[in-house]
């Protein structure tokens, strides 16, 4: 009898479970563009759920498939991206991913998509390819010159090191001479 009402208890409950289906299209989405030149791609987002759903976009400079290792936002790479950041989804939605780049580089970022009322979310990678020049030259310059300068200090810094642990072995070698006697 317990066994009758465990097991009608557990399909109430299974039955009572509902899911959201969100999928967004393509997985992923390709920048290639100059420095200060606007590029656009469309991203499609299905799903069952009728509300808003709610954007962000998280970067790094390093490409990584964990999405914990997003820690940056646009502006600290400066990057403009223009998306939208709410949509009142109704089965079907289209919208667009804009970007426009200050610096020439290789920059890789995830938009996520949740729902409003439910922990449902999906994503999209984003990989973006600048490239030209800033403008700014000086700036290159002072740092290759520091770079160049660096490497010296650290030639310099490396030698006490060395000369330490050369006095350490010595040292060494000279307690276990004089031990073993």
């Amino acid at each position: 009898m317990k066994k009758r009402l465990l097991f009608i208890l557990m399909l109430i409950l299974i039955s009572s479970v509902y899911a959201i289906q969100l999928r967004i299209s393509p997985a992923k989405i390709e920048f290639n563009l100059s420095v200060g030149e606007e590029v656009c791609n469309e991203i499609n987002i299905f799903s069952d759920y009728n509300g808003d759903i709610i954007g962000n976009a998280k970067w790094s400079k390093v490409y990584s498939k964990n999405i914990k290792n997003y820690l940056l936002n646009a502006e600290e790479l400066k990057l403009k991206v223009e998306f939208s950041e709410r949509i009142r989804i109704d089965n079907s939605e289209k919208t667009q991913v804009c970007l426009t780049a200050e610096e020439p580089g290789e920059y890789y970022g995830a938009l996520l998509y949740n729902t409003e009322k439910s922990p449902a979310g999906v994503g999209i990678w984003i990989f973006v390819k600048v490239s030209g020049e800033t403008g700014n030259r000086l700036i290159g310059k002072v740092i290759e010159d520091n770079f160049i300068y660096s490497n010296y200090e650290k030639i310099l810094l490396s030698i006490p090191t060395i000369i330490l642990f050369i006095t350490f072995i010595v040292l060494f070698i000279y307690y276990k001479k004089k031990s073993s006697k």
